[in-house]
């Protein structure tokens, strides 16, 4: 498979990429089509206003010296057509793993060629710049107090909710049954 793409990160080959074994899953026949003509302009046949409202068709003119038609504006051009779909294996190869391939095949060649100093296949990749470390901020002083601190006083029992009062018995027998 051959080919290459342009990356943000370098151009690499389909096989770098990871990607291989192409195969037709679906393989038609040729058919006929037209294709439309985007800047076909149909000679003044057409009105924006006319008898039947915008965009009716207005009738040709009678006049026998009509202009010629242009050869090179048609409404359609004749194609053919070819449907099919193409599927193909992609194993995934992280940038590191293709540098590391290229800089591994660069030392090859090197040493192939006696140690000679070659082109590198690919610019030296760009460090990024360190991050900020995290600085964690100091404890907050403690402020000096009083030598002898009072306790805090034990909480107030008249605060406490009081409890929930017991169901009454005289309005029992209406859940028993309604007596």
């Amino acid at each position: 498979m051959e080919g290459s793409v342009e990356l943000p990160d370098g151009t690499f080959t389909m096989k770098e990429l990871g990607i291989g074994f192409p195969i037709f899953v679906l393989n038609s026949t040729l058919s006929e089509d037209q294709v439309p003509n985007p800047y076909y302009q149909d000679d003044g046949q057409e009105s924006g206003y006319g008898a039947g409202g915008i965009g009716a068709k207005q009738k040709p003119p009678k006049d026998k010296d009509k202009k010629a038609k242009d050869p090179n504006n048609v409404e359609y051009w004749p194609a053919t057509r070819y449907d099919f779909v193409v599927q193909f294996v992609w194993q995934e190869k992280p940038l590191s793993i293709r540098r590391e391939e290229r800089r591994k095949k660069a030392e090859e060649l090197a040493k192939a060629n006696g140690g000679e100093a070659t082109k590198p296949i690919m610019p030296p990749p760009v460090e990024a710049e360190p991050e900020p470390v995290a600085v964690e901020p100091d404890p907050m002083p403690v402020k000096p107090g009083p030598a002898e601190a009072e306790p805090m006083p034990p909480p107030d029992p008249a605060d406490k909710p009081a409890p929930a009062p017991e169901p009454d018995e005289a309005a029992a027998p209406e859940a028993e049954g309604g007596k």
